[in-house]
């Protein structure tokens, strides 16, 4: 018998963030009141490249132009610790949205938990989609957590008593 023969991937409705991220680059980002109707799959979420700044530290709520706020920014320029999960509050005429900027796991500056961070005018190149935390493939059931059958002889016998 071969070892791990009887393991079968569980997949049900999980969609990888990363084919999900490239089938829908360039597509409309769905708006929060979108995804009541017609949801993204249950374990992808929406991220925006967003720079926070502590000068904002001392406002309730902070309303950025996301256009100003990176000038002299290529999407190119930012690094996966400005990649941070947003909701998609509107899309606006010009193709550009309006977007609730939230904390990471991986987010080095951290948002104060009492503000609020709304973006303006978000290109839509500078929003992505990506997994939940603990979402991922590695944590559906069934998935390389199998017992990997070992025949019997296969440990020498004295290897056997040491429990």
């Amino acid at each position: 018998q071969m070892i791990g023969a009887n393991w079968l991937p569980t997949i049900d409705d999980y969609v990888n963030p990363n084919v999900f991220s490239d089938e829908n680059k360039g597509e409309p980002v769905r708006t929060i009141a979108e995804q009541e109707s017609d949801p993204y799959p249950h374990n992808i979420e929406t991220a925006c490249y967003y720079n926070y700044y502590k000068e904002y530290d001392d406002n309730d709520e902070v309303l950025v132009d996301w256009d100003v706020q990176a000038s002299g920014y290529n999407i190119s320029d930012y690094s996966s610790s400005e990649l941070r999960p947003c909701t998609i509050l509107q899309r606006n005429n010009n193709a550009k949205y309006t977007a609730q900027m939230h904390n990471g796991m991986e987010t080095e500056d951290k948002i104060p938990e009492d503000q609020m961070h709304v973006a303006e005018n978000v290109p839509r190149e500078a929003i992505t989609f990506v997994g939940i935390i603990l979402t991922s493939d590695v944590f559906l059931e069934g998935v390389f957590r199998q017992i990997i059958g070992v025949p019997d002889g296969f440990f020498p016998k004295v290897w056997m008593n040491m429990l």
